[in-house]
């Protein structure tokens, strides 16, 4: 019962995270409406400058060099006077309102991923010490952990061994052979081999 529980939590934060993610993408599809191309001048249109851009054309501001110059760093490719270029567009009020209601919704959203993600670490607290070691993991963050000790478990002696856990993981290459044949994607991959 309890896994089951964790499992719907981990999940349900899962696609949490998704719909942030969603509507992220949804305000760059907005401003690129405005003629705002900000994503072609930065890598990271999540990242802090980036951010701080978004931010102040979400309010509504139109941004001068002085705005840019303020949240601007060295590590950036692009130049301040591109970053202008690139954030100079057409808002109208239709866009910040549509702007600052996604904003709102992220914001609510993120309280409850930080919500679940409490209730999910105080229901993972006897197992702190098993958490830290899977931590040590290269490329294991809190999450990745808190999801895969909610979807197998702590106990593994239902999997006689690895290739039975991957299995059942789906992470096992699959046999795409039935009488002899092979199905068509497999052929392809093997003449390109």
């Amino acid at each position: 019962k309890e896994q089951r529980q964790l499992r719907d939590l981990t999940r349900y934060r899962n696609k949490l995270i998704q719909q942030i993610a969603s509507e992220k993408n949804r305000i760059m599809r907005i401003l690129e409406d405005c003629n705002i191309k900000l994503s072609s001048v930065v890598s990271d249109t999540s990242g802090a400058t980036a951010t701080s851009l978004i931010d102040m054309l979400c309010e509504g501001k139109i941004l001068t060099l002085d705005d840019i110059k303020s949240v601007y760093h060295g590590k950036l490719s692009a130049s301040p006077e591109e970053l202008l270029e690139a954030c100079t567009g057409f808002v109208e009020e239709h866009h910040v309102y549509l702007l600052q209601m996604i904003r709102k919704d992220i914001d609510q959203t993120q309280s409850l991923v930080y919500d679940l993600s409490e209730r999910i670490k105080s229901l993972l607290s006897k197992y702190e010490n098993a958490l830290e070691l899977l931590k040590e993991i290269p490329g294991f963050s809190t999450k990745v952990v808190e999801d895969l000790v909610s979807e197998i478990g702590l106990d593994m002696s239902h999997f006689p061994s690895e290739k039975h856990l991957s299995s059942w993981a789906g992470l096992s290459p699959g046999n795409n052979e039935s009488a002899g044949k092979k199905k068509a994607h497999e052929l392809l991959t093997e003449t390109n081999r």
